[in-house]
This record gives C-alpha cells, structure tokens and sequence, in this order.
C-alpha cells in the first residue's frame, strides 16, 4: 500500500509540473504573439505615413504653381571625337598655376602689363604677377575674408583691357565696371537698377570692347540670377539679350534678344559679335552693324561640349571654353535627357521650389568633370584643333585665351589657372 500511494503522488507531482510548465508556455506565447502584432502595428503605422507623406509631397508639387514656360528641344547626337576633334592628351601636360594662393573659382582672365588679372567667388578683382597676388577692387559691399555671398560681395564674371589700359569687369549681380589700373578708381558704367528698354539687368556675364570703343556686355536672363542658373535649364525659353553701351554717352541699347548669351567675342570683321548660347550646345552670332543689326545667326551648331567662355586667338581664329563635355558613348547628361519633355522639366522646377521652402542652397550646378577639352575654331566656324585631357585633371573649362605663345585657362569651379605651352609636340 505505501509503494503505490508513494508512486501515484510522485505520479500527482509529474502532473502538476507538466501543468505548470504549460502554462508558462502559453503565457509567453502570448506574449510574444502581443510584441509580433505590435511590430508589425508599428511597421505599418510606418510604411502607411511615409506613404502618405509621399502622396501629399507629389500632390502639393503637381499643383504648385509656377512662372516658368518651358519649351521642347532636342539634342543632336554629339559630334565624333576624330578629325580635328580626335583624341589627345595635349591638357594633360598643363601646368596647375598658383596653387597656393588659394584663388577661388577664377572664371575669366585678362593680361596687361606682365599681370594676369580674375575674379573671385568672394566677389574680389585681383592680380597675379611672379606668385604674389595684389587686390584691385572690391565691388560689392564689405564682406568678411573668404565669404562667399554672391548678392551682398558680387561676383566679378567677364573681363577685358580697354584701348586705354583700363579694365572692364562684368559683374554677375552688380554690373559693369571699368577700372583705372594706374590710380586704382572705379567706374560704374552700368548699375544692376538701370532698366534698359524696359528691364534691368538680371544676370550679367562677360563683357567685349571694339576697335571703335563699344562694349558689348551679355545678360544671360532677364529672369534668374546667378545663383539660378540651373534654372534656365529646366526652362530652356531664352529671354537674355546683348547690351551695347556706349563709353562716350553712356547710352545703352538691347541689340539682340530672345537669346541665353554667356561668353562674348567680336568678330573679325567687327560687323558681329560672337557668343556661347551654353545651354544649347552652339555658339550664335548678333549682328550690332548694318542692315542684320540685331539678327541672330548660327556659327556652330552641336558642340562637343557646353560653351562658355570665348576669346581670339593670335591666328584670328577663337579658342572655346568647354565647362562640360558631351560624348557620342559617354553618359547622356540631364539637360540633353529632358530636353524633349517641358513636363517633366516643369515638375523638376516645382520639386525645386518645393525643396526651397524647407532649407536654402538648392540651386547647385553640378558637372561632369572627368574629360577636359578646349577646341580651336576659324572664322567661318570650322574646327582647327582641339586640347584634350581624358584624365579630368584640367576639366570644367570656363576659360582659354592665347598668351605669348602659352594657352591659360580657368574656371569657376576650380582654385587655380592653368597653362599649356601650344607647340606641344
């Protein structure tokens, strides 16, 4: 009897454990059913507010209004790199000058008197002669060492040595300027306020004097500044002009409209002025004299690149900056992409300002840098030959001008000059 009653309560305690034991299952099995259903309660929660954040941002952009009136246009296919165009590696045997003065974005260049003259992206006119560098001006308001505020220092863009030995600077924000190098005083030939039939100055960019003393400046937009250059992109519907100003005067006309200028030549004959219509790929001509004046014409079409800057070469010919390269089986770039479609640019604009409400420092150009190449044209626009650097050491080109026998060039997004000798051999 004892035996059988010890085995039934081990037996009873068996069972009790057993019970116990799946209870404690079945509570954290609950558990952890709870946290499942939490977790995905949470990640739901989740993917449904990000899901309607997106709706919501994709809404308010369609509907965003907009000002701007973008038109259709399409790229032609690049033209081939061979012929005076082939390859080379002519730019990788430049030199990078200055280097350790820490010049900022020097986006044009001008030489008197043994100095080589730029502008600064902290909105200074400076000089450069055996590695020192010496302020000539500051146009725009005081502005704390290195700061780079376009609007309140300027941005000092185009420039030239007049007849007299002066220098005209083209002001992105501020105007022109010309400058006596002897005594340091500064003229403000044309302020940003001036309307000139009927429209001030929006985006001022480079400037060139004629044999009889008229200047010529570029205003690239009637709309956007500077800082929104990118924008014309996206719109791709030109409404800048070419100023002539008159330096006895002072009057000033718009000789040719309805165009995007940026870099500024004139012509052999003096009839025309040349200029980079950048966002197009091609450089046009406007007539200032005889019965054309005012007409726009076509000197090149399809560049291998986006032009910017253009100056004579000692043949007579003119040497073309290129601050972005397009390649018949390299990559197809933004611009030329969405070109075709104003839609779709137009909701590229809207996702800009609605990016702008948020934080400031949108309007960013960004380039492909990783071929440079500068070409070499005659006066009836064909090519004579063309610099290369494959490496994308020497890239984003703004500018090329011809100097005792050296080629120099320089860039807004670069801090240095450099400089190629021409008898490459």
């Amino acid at each position: 009897m004892r035996m059988s009653t010890e085995v039934k309560k081990r037996h009873f305690g068996k069972e009790s454990v057993s019970q116990t034991s799946t209870q404690d299952v079945n509570i954290d099995g609950d558990v952890t059913r709870r946290g499942v259903l939490n977790n995905v309660n949470t990640q739901t929660f989740i993917v449904l507010s990000i899901t309607m954040i997106l709706l919501i941002t994709i809404i308010i952009v369609i509907v965003w209004p907009t000002t701007i009136d973008p038109k259709p246009f399409r790229f032609r296919s690049p033209p081939a790199f061979e012929g005076p165009l082939a390859t080379n590696y002519d730019l990788t045997k430049a030199s990078k000058l200055h280097t350790d003065l820490a010049i900022s974005g020097p986006e044009a260049l001008a030489f008197h008197g043994g100095y080589i003259y730029t502008g600064t992206a902290d909105g200074k006119v400076i000089r450069i002669k055996d590695g020192i560098v010496e302020l000539v001006a500051r146009l725009g308001l005081s502005c704390d060492e290195g700061e780079i505020n376009e609007a309140k220092c300027g941005r000092p863009l185009g420039l030239r040595i007049d007849h007299s030995g002066n220098l005209l600077v083209a002001d992105s924000y501020l105007g022109l300027f010309r400058i006596n190098l002897t005594n340091g005083t500064v003229d403000h030939l044309i302020t940003p306020n001036r309307a000139i039939d009927g429209h001030k100055l929006m985006l001022i960019n480079d400037v060139v004097v004629t044999g009889t003393g008229m200047i010529y400046v570029t205003d690239s937009s009637a709309k956007w500044r500077r800082a929104e250059y990118h924008m014309l992109g996206l719109e791709l519907n030109p409404d800048g002009r070419i100023i002539e100003f008159n330096p006895i005067t002072r009057e000033t006309t718009a000789v040719c409209t309805g165009i995007s200028p940026n870099g500024i030549e004139i012509s052999e004959e003096g009839d025309c002025v040349i200029f980079s219509d950048t966002l197009f790929a091609r450089l046009l001509k406007c007539y200032v004299k005889g019965e054309k004046r005012g007409q726009v014409e076509i000197f090149i079409d399809n560049l291998p690149g986006f032009p910017d800057n253009i100056r004579r070469s000692a043949s007579g010919s003119y040497w073309i900056g290129l601050i972005e390269i397009r390649r018949q089986n390299g990559p197809v770039l933004d611009i030329e992409l969405y070109a075709p479609y104003p839609q779709i640019r137009q909701l590229r604009y809207k996702w800009q300002l609605f990016k702008s409400v948020f934080r400031s420092n949108t309007h960013t150009i960004t380039l492909d840098k990783s071929y440079g190449l500068v070409v070499e044209v005659d006066a009836n626009g064909n090519y004579r030959r063309s610099l290369h650097d494959p490496t994308g050491n020497i890239a984003g080109i703004s500018h090329a001008e011809e100097h005792e026998g050296k080629l120099f060039m320089a860039s807004l997004f670069n801090n240095f000059i450099a400089m190629v000798y021409l008898d490459i051999n």
